[in-house]
């Protein structure tokens, strides 16, 4: 999954960051299904985008709510092509129109409306493709309209893939109800090629080669970032794997190229039914930038980051589901150099089911970097697939002095029913 990220996560569910309420109505089965969503969020989380759909450092945040309503319509027209539509709707609305100050900024919206689909032109060839128009009117009342275009290529045979995908994202273009990491104006290429390998050697139960290269085009013509590498996943014994990845990215800042240089290596055993253990890193390059470097005239640069990972599941008892992480991501100005960031992450959580309907799953979770102990509990009954009644309470309190404090505090509720209509 790091090897390649699409550009076009339209919608991204953690947009809604505080919900104080949301319905969801879809139909999953047949060849027409669809989904509704509709939610109300009391503190919309500030956009990775665009400053215009953020609030948080306004002198009148706590005046807005965000809106997020998203449609979505899958139509099979045959066994081996599907048409899709979709439309977002992402709005931060005042919720004391009242106290309006004059020369204060009133609301905002931004709408995404498209068509997508895929068709098997051939058992072996596989088209996808996606066609996507927005407006957006921003707290700063300024305007803007844009598009974006998706096509993605796949052959496969047995002992071979080849995928090739590119994306345009025009510069107006924005999406705020989802997860654009990447301002717009570029087109995207990308093309990888896998191989595969089986047999009933221990050692080589399956064995997948694969390289890839891609770029970003800017508008202008010019490559603003060009990536190649290659990986193996590995898989011998009954269910022991590895995974070894090699990065090379350059992106070109100011005129000029940084180059970096990123590994991943992941080891995972799933052989025994109550444990199963995954362990690993990643490590390379850095390339260091922020506002305080910005601010002081100097240009971004090349660090060293290193990011070790650990994963166990437990089940000792039938009933009884236990897990355990922890990752911690540093982060150097140089190899052997200061140390600009430390980010340790542990979570410990667990899953009794009192019977195959009902069950209790708590989570604990523990940030050093900030400080933060946050854990929920939650309650859920599911008598059937797809009807469910989930009950949670969430907790998290930033540690400080003689004793913590409080900086969430939750209680939600979700309710699902399957064939209420």
């Amino acid at each position: 999954k790091d090897i390649y990220k699409s550009p076009l996560k339209l919608f991204y569910s953690r947009s809604i960051a505080a919900p104080e309420g949301a319905v969801k109505l879809t139909k999953a089965g047949g060849a027409v299904r669809y989904g509704l969503l509709y939610a109300r969020d009391a503190a919309p989380p500030d956009s990775v985008q665009d400053d215009g759909f953020s609030v948080s450092e306004r002198e009148n945040a706590d005046d807005y709510y965000g809106t997020t309503s998203v449609a979505r319509l899958q139509w099979d027209l045959s066994k081996e092509t599907t048409l899709g539509f979709m439309f977002l709707d992402r709005g931060l609305l005042r919720a004391n129109k009242g106290a309006y100050v004059e020369g204060a900024p009133r609301e905002a919206g931004n709408q995404v409306i498209g068509l997508d689909g895929q068709s098997f032109i051939t058992p072996q060839f596989k088209a996808v493709f996606g066609a996507f128009l927005s407006q957006s009117s921003d707290l700063d009342e300024q305007a803007l309209t844009g598009h974006a275009l998706m096509s993605k290529l796949m052959f496969r045979e047995d002992a071979w893939r080849l995928m090739a995908d590119f994306f345009r994202v025009t510069e107006g273009f924005r999406s705020e109800a989802g997860y654009l990491p990447r301002d717009g104006g570029y087109n995207q290429f990308f093309i990888k090629f896998d191989g595969y390998h089986r047999s009933e050697n221990p050692w080589a139960r399956e064995v997948s080669p694969g390289i890839w290269v891609g770029a970003h085009v800017g508008d202008d013509g010019e490559v603003s970032e060009r990536r190649y590498g290659v990986n193996t996943y590995w898989r011998f014994g009954p269910r022991i794997w590895l995974i070894p990845v090699y990065n090379r990215i350059a992106e070109r800042i100011d005129g000029a190229w940084l180059d970096t240089n990123r590994f991943r290596f992941f080891f995972g055993v799933q052989t025994f039914r109550s444990f199963d253990v995954k362990v690993g890193f990643r490590a390379g390059d850095e390339i260091i930038r922020s506002d305080e470097l910005l601010e002081e005239g100097q240009a971004p640069y090349v660090g060293a980051s290193f990011q070790p990972e650990v994963v166990l599941n437990l089940r000792p008892l039938p009933q009884l589901t236990l897990g355990a992480s922890a990752r911690q991501r540093i982060i150097w100005d140089a190899v052997g150099g200061e140390e600009l960031s430390n980010e340790p992450i542990a979570r410990v959580s667990g899953r009794w089911f009192f019977s195959r309907a009902f069950d209790v799953r708590g989570i604990l979770e523990w940030d050093e970097l900030d400080g933060v102990l946050s854990g929920d509990v939650l309650l859920s009954y599911e008598p059937q697939p797809g009807t469910v009644a989930y009950v949670g309470y969430r907790h998290g309190g930033r540690l400080e002095g003689e004793g913590p404090l409080l900086e969430e505090r939750a209680f939600f509720m979700k309710l699902s029913l399957l064939n209420l209509l």
